[in-house]
């Protein structure tokens, strides 16, 4: 076992009974190299002081040859020289005084010796020892002195026992001949190079590569050991043989990595590494178990992801994903895109990609319509090709081609739009008629296979653009076919126009009709909107309109044989109404008057219910409202009605489960649902034929547009 010895530089001693063992103005330094004298108090006691001794050791002085700081102690051996300065005997109660030859033969009372005090403690630790009958060495308790190059400070209780007189023990200073020294044994602490890594696998011999390790030093140190420098080996391997050659790297400081340059290891081939360290104590570890590692790349399997069993719009943008698998780990240099429309016996490249992307946007319109198959091809950093892998099935479909409008015949007012399309899948269709930007005629989704439409809104000269767009039975819809025109329609002659109040009505007349008129529609034109309400047929030439409330214009529509029209001048009129009037939409010329009641006005009353939903949250003194489309009108007409007949015939009314108009001489029109009638008492048996009736309406969603 290596020992090292550490010779005392300083010392100190603590006056009787000071535990304390930390310097203090109370303590007595000795600075110089004298011994130290311990002595016994004359107190009448049956024992003695304690003293206490505190010596320090050179731990600068061996550090150049060994680093003590850096070995593990293994044991500890303190050399004291003492000698016994007095003796008194004065046959006390406790006998004579016991010579500490009694304790220790030839160590007191004689020239100096040297007498070992032995204690195994750590170098921080602490403890006690206790020889009885011998003298006492107590507590050890390790002190710094304040200097990173001296070791730690040993405290030592030294018990003097003396009866009642004085007894001196006499320790030699650290600056005579025998002076107290320390003995350590140590050992060295052997790093290990721990954790090499890559421990395995594929490197890429083109790219430089980071070996990497983990110095570990086992604890024990007063300084624990690090790196100071480091030797990687390396040698290739040739048909499983390690070859004979051994390259050297050396790591300088204490980096635990080494970056090896591209292109040092051989490529297609494999080599074999190991690492060992040396710590700042200059101990090097063993060495670290070969790692072999492969340069040789494989081929990379080439996995297609999507897209898979999927309906593909020819003309839509599409994304295909992939992955490259490669076992060595190396990035894809390239990918090859190919489909196939006849089961994989021919394949067509409709992408080749030289990067590392692993997914590609394919153009609209780029992909044949029909069954399609597709794979990819990825290449490995060597542009080597890997397998393509399974190919993936999807069926492509296309959009209808766009459709081509025929010229219109631009002298019928409605004309008739007519188109071409080479797709025989056609479905759908919808036509749109534009003027201005505005689309004012629309045929919706038309599920039909007919190539024409015609026009439903009479169209003044002017110029419109007709549109069209056609499905295929995937619900695909082509790009708008766009076609402009100008409307350049012979207008007929028009007869006068004339309009008169009636009662609960409004009669409009005409004159003597023009030759080659062949309908006639009337418009009532109110709040801004322009409604069809009658037909008329030549002969004809007059028509009622029994709905009509509040000031409206009036206007006729003059068509001729050819399906071209002109629209006579407006004229103005306001129905004869008093209170309010009843009648079923489906017969508006019957009308039951509801303009007054027995004993007091007849009213008609009214309330609106938006549908508010109230909502209350939690942390808030309100409740939230929350309000949907639809809303709620409701009217209330009380009235009498004269004469059992009106009474009955509006019982039929209500019955007839039919939707209602209710008019009064306010302009107002409301297309109503009647739940039911009530009576309050029989009107017949108290006021002889007079009924009062209270009605409860609710507004529908109707108008009375006719068909044109």
């Amino acid at each position: 076992m290596p020992q090292v010895r550490l010779p005392a530089i300083r010392a100190a001693w603590m006056p009787d009974g000071r535990y304390d063992l930390t310097p203090n103005p109370n303590a007595v330094l000795f600075k110089g190299p004298g011994d130290i004298t311990l002595s016994s108090r004359s107190a009448a006691s049956s024992y003695g002081s304690d003293g206490y001794v505190r010596i320090g050791f050179d731990y600068a002085g061996v550090s150049a040859t060994v680093n003590i700081a850096k070995k593990r102690i293994t044991g500890e051996r303190v050399y004291l020289f003492a000698k016994s300065a007095e003796y008194t005997n004065t046959g006390g109660n406790e006998g004579d005084w016991v010579p500490w030859t009694a304790f220790y033969p030839g160590a007191l009372g004689q020239a100096w010796d040297e007498e070992t005090i032995t204690k195994e403690i750590m170098l921080q630790g602490g403890g006690s020892q206790s020889s009885n009958p011998h003298p006492s060495s107590g507590s050890w308790t390790s002190y710094a002195m304040g200097a990173s190059t001296e070791l730690p400070i040993y405290g030592f209780h030294i018990v003097v026992r003396s009866a009642k007189r004085r007894s001196t023990v006499v320790f030699a200073g650290y600056g005579s001949a025998n002076a107290p020294y320390l003995l350590l044994d140590y050992e060295n602490i052997i790093p290990e190079a721990l954790q090499p890594s890559p421990a395995g696998g594929y490197v890429d011999p083109r790219l430089s590569k980071r070996l990497t390790w983990l110095f570990s030093a086992a604890d024990g140190a007063i300084e624990s050991p690090v790196q100071a420098s480091a030797t990687v080996e390396w040698r290739e391997v040739v048909d499983g043989t390690p070859g004979a050659t051994v390259n050297t790297i050396r790591v300088n400081s204490g980096n635990q990595y080494v970056d090896v340059p591209a292109y040092t290891f051989p490529a297609q081939s494999a080599v074999e590494w190991r690492v060992r360290v040396r710590s700042d104590d200059s101990i090097d570890s063993a060495w670290s178990p070969w790692c072999r590692l492969s340069t040789i790349e494989m081929a990379a399997a080439s996995v297609a992801i999507a897209p898979t069993g999927l309906l593909l719009d020819k003309n839509t943008d599409r994304d295909f994903v992939w992955r490259h698998a490669s076992p060595s780990g190396t990035k894809q240099s390239r990918a090859v895109l190919e489909y196939s429309y006849d089961g994989g016996a021919t394949w067509t490249v409709f992408a080749d990609i030289e990067s590392a992307a692993q997914s590609y946007t394919l153009p609209g319109g780029t992909l044949p319509p029909g069954d399609m198959m597709w794979r990819v091809t990825t290449y490995n950093a060597s542009g080597e090709a890997g397998d393509p892998g399974a190919p993936l099935s999807n069926t492509v479909i296309s959009s209808p081609d766009r459709p081509f409008i025929s010229p219109v015949d631009t002298t019928r007012a409605r004309p008739l739009i007519s188109w071409q399309t080479t797709a025989a899948d056609q479905v759908t269709y919808e036509v749109q008629i534009v003027k201005d930007g505005v689309v004012i005629e629309t045929s919706g989704h038309v599920a039909d296979v007919a190539r024409e439409y015609q026009a439903v809104t009479y169209l003044a000269n002017e110029t419109y653009t007709a549109r069209v767009r056609i499905a295929n039975e995937y619900a695909y819809w082509s790009q708008w076919a766009e076609y402009t025109f100008t409307v350049a329609a012979h207008k007929p002659t028009l007869p006068d126009i004339g309009a008169a109040p009636l009662r609960n009505a409004v009669n409009i007349t005409l004159g003597a009709l023009p030759e080659g008129i062949a309908k006639i529609i009337v418009y009532r034109v109110q709040d801004g909107k322009q409604t069809p309400i009658g037909v008329i047929t030549p002969p004809a030439t007059g028509f009622t309109d029994h709905m009509a409330a509040g000031t409206a214009d009036y206007f006729a529509r003059c068509i001729d044989a050819a399906d071209n029209f002109a629209d006579t001048p407006t004229v103005r009129a306001t129905p004869a109404i008093r209170g309010n009037v009843i009648c079923l939409m489906s017969s508006p010329a019957d009308t039951i008057d509801l303009y007054w009641r027995i004993g007091s006005r007849p009213a008609r009353g009214r309330s609106l219910d938006v549908g508010a939903t109230l909502t209350q949250y939690e942390g808030r003194r309100l409740p939230v409202a929350e309000y949907g489309e639809g809303e709620r009108r409701q009217y209330t007409a009380t009235a009498t009605i004269r004469g059992r007949a009106d009474y009955l015939c509006l019982e039929r009314m209500i019955a007839a489960k039919q939707t209602l108009v209710l008019r009064n001489q306010f302009g107002d029109r409301d297309y109503v649902s009647v739940a039911g009638l009530s009576t309050p008492h029989d009107g017949g048996q108290v006021r002889r034929e007079f009924y009062d009736v209270d009605l409860t309406c609710v507004v529908v969603d109707a108008d009375d547009a006719v068909e044109v």
